[in-house]
């Protein structure tokens, strides 16, 4: 009796309409929510560590994935993606460390990337910038980036010649669940 009944429910036209137009409703709204930017994000791409990426800063790691690799290699989208992420990362574990950046060495930095044959020409580094799609204060940015970058790589290295307990008690400190040990390696 109750299968006969169901099957009856299942071959009514009028059961599978409201289910479609519910479906369509929900796939609507969802789309619309999207394009106003209404996605549950505050504004940003994705979250990172709780707290949401602005898109101008992921588009800055982008280009900064696309400058550090020719031009001419095609990359997967997926992967500049990944790299992008791991920059914002590393520029959030920065920010925490206090690892920044002064205004006269971001001057240095983008003075020398933008001459030619050793000299500085407005010109000519107005040239570059528009070769590569990108305007001053968004390269001074990547500048900016990319000197912070290094001076955590250099603390990371750095850190590897202290002591166990040393590196211990800072890898504790860490978000991340993992367990490292130290090695001592005697001759």
């Amino acid at each position: 009796m109750f299968i006969i009944k169901f099957n009856k429910m299942i071959r009514n036209k009028w059961v599978w309409g409201v289910f479609a137009v519910i479906v369509a409703g929900a796939f609507a709204f969802t789309d619309v929510g999207f394009m106003t930017g209404g996605s549950g994000r505050s504004g940003g791409v994705g979250m990172l560590e709780g707290e949401p990426v602005p898109a101008e800063e992921f588009e800055i790691c982008r280009k900064m994935v696309e400058f550090s690799r020719n031009a001419g290699a095609s990359r997967a989208d997926i992967t500049v993606e990944r790299e992008a992420w791991q920059i914002a990362a590393a520029m959030r574990t920065a920010e925490k460390l206090g690892i920044t950046a002064s205004d006269v060495e971001v001057g240095d930095s983008s003075m020398s990337q933008l001459s030619y044959d050793g000299t500085f020409d407005e010109g000519v580094a107005a040239r570059i910038l528009e070769n590569i799609g990108c305007t001053l204060p968004v390269f001074e940015e990547i500048c900016r980036r990319q000197i912070i970058l290094s001076r955590l790589r250099s603390s990371v290295i750095g850190a590897a010649w202290e002591s166990p307990s040393v590196v211990n008690e800072v890898l504790s400190g860490y978000n991340d669940e993992f367990t490292v040990t130290p090695a001592i390696v005697e001759n």
